[in-house]
């Protein structure tokens, strides 16, 4: 069948990358930011001792702006496209030998252990530290950090969809700092999406690249914890939370029982990817099987352009969707064996299932035993709450925070992201941009495509312009920077009167031709 052996797109996440890379040239930016003209908190700068923290001022720092090209038509890797209104970074002096907990104005948390820095030969700080942290929570944030918000994965690029990003970073006398792996920094951020469907990435600005971390961030309820446990009681709740998460990632690897193919019913081959799909991949000779009544034979002589696969819950089926511009066509199937390759997938399926159980019977003892093990000490917590921590507590409750929690293993960008395709609508046209008042060609270095009321933006270089998709169900906007350096928009309302025509889109830009100082002015420019 002409469907064989395709590559699949995948939605599931990928697997985290190895150690990362470290070594940003901090240093540098910091002596040259001492040489500029010296901010009020230099001349009026506060230290506190033992755990307490002051914000010493809210200093415009892009902590690695300075890294050079990423190779992407010469731009910087990290290119704010409007400086004068980058989101600044707080800057909070404190103690290096002591535990501090930092308060940001967002109600985010930064849980700072004593002994967190190591300087550049690895020994550990002592004294006066600056960290340095700034959040990004919405898509003009994003927008005006100018951070890359793509990911490769498989040969295959994604675009982030944010719950949230920060930056963090510590120096001493101008000397860049490193996270000491024995004392991590932890950082709980107000996160306003509540749903756990974001993974954890870091920003490799040596690699140019984001590097998946771990599974999930989500933690709802780490600032009410905080409140009503301990400092002695605090990391075996944590340590229970963790193995219900162990457990139930666990379950979603329980291997599939093999089974036999229906002579009677079509079949197809398609190219898995090991990393995304292992119940099938574990496999040799698999085959998906149609189990849907509706499925018409005559689509198989069509050549798709993209493939999408996706389990269904609860059962051993797939829904296997091809794509073609303006053509969605989906089936149901189920992967088979033959007759040969059923015995050795048997064999192969009993196998797997006894290390399945073993595993699965193992984690739910420890997670039964270390929940039974602090439930009366818990509960003796939670009776002892003073009145002022109630109301604390309360307060939170009703306030309904959701945050999602970090390790900061390096200094850096930290992100809860989920990777997504392209907009899925049927639309695909080549874009052509021109000047709304001189009506001449606009040459865009890349163009962002955004979805009202989505924390995305969809990147396309100037080559992506011929095949530009869109979904015209959503507002659509487009921010575009050109080869000259000026921002060019078309706002939601441009978008929808723009024609289409042959396959072609005209879109005509607005080019800012106004300072904006803050970030304030940029989201009521971009009509955000």
């Amino acid at each position: 069948m002409v469907m064989k052996n395709f590559k699949i797109n995948k939605n599931q996440q990928a697997l985290s990358d190895a150690d990362i890379a470290r070594g940003k040239d901090f240093g540098k930016l910091v002596k040259a930011y001492k040489a500029a003209k010296v901010p009020f908190y230099k001349s009026a700068k506060l230290w506190i001792a033992a755990s307490s923290v002051l914000v010493a001022s809210v200093a415009a720092l892009m902590i690695f702006s300075k890294m050079n090209a990423s190779g992407t038509e010469g731009r910087p890797f990290i290119a704010p496209p409007l400086a004068s209104a980058d989101i600044q970074s707080a800057v909070y002096v404190l103690n290096a030998q002591s535990d501090s907990t930092i308060s940001y104005p967002t109600g985010s948390k930064i849980h700072v252990p004593a002994n967190a820095f190591i300087d550049k030969n690895g020994k550990v700080v002592t004294g006066k530290v600056d960290l340095y942290y700034r959040e990004f929570k919405k898509v003009d944030e994003v927008f005006l950090a100018g951070i890359p918000m793509t990911y490769d994965s498989a040969g295959e690029q994604f675009h982030f969809e944010t719950a949230g990003m920060m930056e963090i970073a510590a120096s001493q006398n101008g000397e860049s700092l490193k996270a000491n792996p024995d004392a991590l920094v932890k950082v709980d951020m107000v996160s306003a999406n509540n749903e756990d469907r974001f993974n954890t990435y870091y920003l490799d600005t040596i690699e140019k690249k984001w590097k998946y971390k771990v599974q999930s961030n989500f933690n709802p309820s780490s600032a009410i914890d905080t409140l009503e446990r301990t400092a002695n009681t605090q990391k075996p709740v944590e340590g229970v939370k963790q193995l219900q998460k162990e457990i139930a990632q666990l379950e979603k690897q329980k291997p599939n029982k093999p089974q036999k193919q229906n002579a009677g019913k079509p079949r197809f081959s398609i190219k898995v990817e090991p990393k995304e799909f292992p119940e099938i991949a574990v496999y040799k000779g698999v085959k998906f099987q149609v189990e849907d009544a509706s499925y018409k034979p005559e689509k198989a002589d069509i050549t798709w352009a993209d493939i999408e696969l996706k389990r269904l819950p609860g059962n051993n089926r797939y829904q296997i969707t091809f794509i073609n511009p303006g053509e969605r066509y989906q089936v149901i199937a189920v992967p088979v064996f033959n007759e040969k390759d059923y015995a050795a997938a048997t064999q192969l399926y009993n196998e797997k299932f006894k290390v399945y159980e073993e595993a699965l019977a193992k984690k739910k003892a420890e997670e039964a035993a270390l929940a039974a093990k602090f439930k009366a000490k818990d509960e003796e917590e939670r009776a002892g709450v003073t009145g002022h921590q109630k109301y604390l507590h309360d307060q939170q409750a009703q306030a309904n925070l959701i945050y999602r929690s970090f390790e900061v293993s390096d200094f850096g960008y930290w992100n809860s992201d989920h990777p997504c395709r392209l907009p899925a609508g049927n639309n695909m046209v080549r874009l052509t941009l021109t000047d709304s008042k001189t009506g001449k060609p606009v040459k865009a270095t890349v163009c962002y495509l955004v979805e009202k009321d989505r924390n995305a933006l969809f990147a396309y270089g100037a080559t992506g312009l011929e095949r530009f998709r869109f979904d015209d169900g959503k507002q659509n906007g487009v921010w575009v920077i050109t080869t000259d350096n000026r921002l060019g928009l078309a706002r939601y309302s441009d978008f929808r009167a723009a024609q289409t025509k042959g396959g072609e889109m005209a879109l005509r830009l607005t080019m800012m031709d106004k300072t904006l100082k803050t970030t304030e002015e940029v989201r009521q420019y971009l009509e955000l």
